[in-house]
């Protein structure tokens, strides 16, 4: 009842999921599906569960309006770069504020992340809630510490302070630890340079790809970001 209630028709995933697990997930479908493996397994872009296929046509309009998966998702260079040109090009379109006093520039501040009225909080001492990415520290005691989570926080002075959670449903724990183990390889393979933790990162990821193919893809990412990613390409690499 509190799934059909809260949710919009829209968002069939989460109603969906908050009823098979009996809590109330938040934000939206598109947001929630990265956690689940759904659209590696689809053969084209009309397959996509719970209208997520429509959502990305109105959400991103003319951009993606020959949106749709083949069965063979390589693309060729050409065909990226044609994109790419085309992502470019919108986002020339967008106009940024001059002034701080423009209605975007306070929207901004005000909405969406909350960043300005964040900092505004801590600078003046003032005790507010916000949702914050913050270290656990005991926030979710079934989760490690050193973990960063997605949490209420409250501001001060001295910063800002993760609220008590309670411990993690078995299996939302499952998920994050998941994601958990994979930002640690990410940071691992990052500080020492070593690709066979990156691999092992993008073979843990819910949309892995075969281990041949994620490979090939790690190593030209590496590439193209050999400037900014050098421990990569030391002696014997």
């Amino acid at each position: 009842r509190m799934a059909e209630y809260e949710h919009s028709k829209k968002e069939k995933m989460v109603a969906k999921l908050s009823e098979i697990y009996g809590y109330e997930l938040a934000y939206a479908d598109n947001h929630v599906i990265e956690f689940y493996p759904f659209l590696a397994q689809l053969p084209d872009g009309k397959s996509f569960p719970y209208n997520l296929g429509e959502e990305v046509r109105a959400r991103h309009g003319t951009l993606y309006e020959d949106f749709e998966l083949k069965a063979e998702p390589e693309t060729s260079e050409a065909e990226r770069r044609e994109w790419l040109g085309r992502y470019e090009e919108e986002l020339r379109k967008v106009t940024l504020p001059e002034e701080p006093s423009d209605p975007v520039a306070k929207y901004w501040f005000h909405a969406a992340e909350n960043t300005g009225s964040l900092i505004e909080a801590i600078a003046l001492g003032r005790r507010e809630v916000y949702i914050v990415n913050i270290p656990n520290k005991g926030s979710v005691p079934n989760l490690p510490d050193y973990a960063v989570l997605e949490v209420e926080g409250v501001t001060d002075s001295c910063g800002v302070r993760p609220v008590y959670m309670g411990e993690a449903p078995l299996p939302l724990k499952g998920i994050l630890e998941k994601r958990i183990a994979w930002q640690e390889l990410v940071v691992d393979a990052g500080v020492k340079g070593d690709r066979k933790l990156a691999l092992q990162a993008l073979l843990l990821d819910e949309m892995a790809i075969l281990p041949e193919k994620a490979e090939a893809m790690l190593g030209e990412l590496l590439e193209n970001s050999k400037e900014f990613l050098p421990q990569f390409f030391g002696k014997g690499r």
